[in-house]
């Protein structure tokens, strides 16, 4: 019962389900938590037909009680709408605390679900996951959506890991059109070690028309970055302003990463960045607020390292783009935000009347 809310569910199912292969049954009842969970990725996976459990939806308006005006009106003033989703509807998405909102991370997950890249490379390097919920675009690291454009800049956002597989961080990066703000590259895998991540970003670089390079310099971010300076002498790495010398990359630390989450948050909502991955958004979907521990992280389980990466890539873009001189020529996807639906509507609601 309650088996959204079991912690560590997916261990305790591992010593269960031997006792039940031979004939035993296992009855699960939960209502929904979100995304990320054993109870929810059981459910979708018995839902395409990939386990043995056979679904059961009950919905409120098969019983007469419920099924009433009034009954909903009152069960929703009491409840609130995350609890009316959550108890009622049986809403996975809607029911999570994720740090974009359920509706918006619907959005680009429609959007998404179907949009394959242009080329697929780098096979060698595929994520090892337990997820068996895989598409036809899981078989390489890279999916590139966008070719580069002679005219145009990029910026590279990287996550960097030890590329130890299953279990372990994801090196990640990110390629930003610097003036379209559009997703053109992803590169993903918990497979790939640091000195070779280091040679497919001076690569991947120098193909988009040497782009900034933007690298997290925690762990193996530290020798991802001396392979890059010293062994290949790549020509655009973002330096962090400091007093006294320079360091290559950008420093991580409690106070800086809600503000680099920020700027992803805040674009996303606004509709002024446009997300191609799935596997950005479904690294979306299972990142939350953690009242425990006061911050936006991934679900225990889950991984963050795409959106970290593109964190990074939009803060370092838009701080640069902060520093147009005065009476220069602005450009339109800085004005961009002023056309957003959510701008015109906080527009709206101060003029109307």
């Amino acid at each position: 019962d309650e088996a959204a809310f079991i912690a560590d569910m997916d261990k305790h199912w591992k010593s269960m389900y031997p006792v039940i292969s031979t004939g035993g049954q296992c009855c699960v009842v939960s209502t929904v938590n979100g995304l990320g969970n054993w109870y929810e990725e059981v459910y979708h996976e018995a839902e395409g037909g990939k386990n043995a459990f056979n679904i059961i939806d009950l919905h409120y308006t098969s019983h007469p009680d419920y099924n009433n005006p009034k009954w909903v009106k009152s069960t929703k003033a009491n409840l609130g709408n995350k609890g009316w989703r959550q108890e009622v509807l049986g809403d996975f998405l809607g029911s999570g605390e994720t740090y974009i909102s359920g509706e918006v991370i619907k959005e680009l997950d429609s959007f998404t679900k179907d949009n394959e890249p242009l080329r697929i490379k780098f096979p060698k390097w595929l994520a090892i996951s337990k997820d068996r919920d895989r598409t036809n675009t899981d078989i390489g690291a890279l999916w590139i959506w966008k070719e580069p454009k002679h005219d145009h800049e990029y910026i590279i956002g990287a996550d960097c890991a030890e590329g130890v597989g299953e279990g372990g961080d994801n090196s990640a990066f990110q390629i930003l059109d610097m003036g379209t703000m559009e997703q053109v590259a992803e590169f993903y895998s918990n497979t790939i070690p640091p000195h070779i991540y280091a040679q497919v970003l001076n690569e991947i670089g120098y193909y988009y028309n040497t782009a900034l390079v933007v690298v997290e310099n925690a762990s193996q971010g530290g020798a991802v970055l001396s392979n890059l300076e010293h062994d290949l002498a790549y020509d655009n790495i973002y330096f962090e302003p400091k007093a006294g010398t320079p360091k290559p990359g950008i420093t991580p630390n409690r106070i800086k990463r809600p503000v680099y989450l920020e700027s992803l948050q805040h674009r996303v909502i606004n509709g002024t960045i446009r997300i191609n991955s799935s596997r950005l958004v479904k690294e979306l979907s299972t990142f939350v607020y953690n009242p425990s521990t006061k911050k936006a992280e991934a679900r225990r389980g889950k991984n963050d390292d795409a959106i970290i990466a593109m964190a990074l890539a939009i803060w370092v873009r838009d701080q640069q783009m902060r520093g147009i001189p005065v009476g220069a020529e602005v450009p339109d996807e800085i004005t961009r935000i002023f056309k957003s639906p959510v701008y015109e509507e906080i527009k709206k609601e101060i003029l109307e009347d």
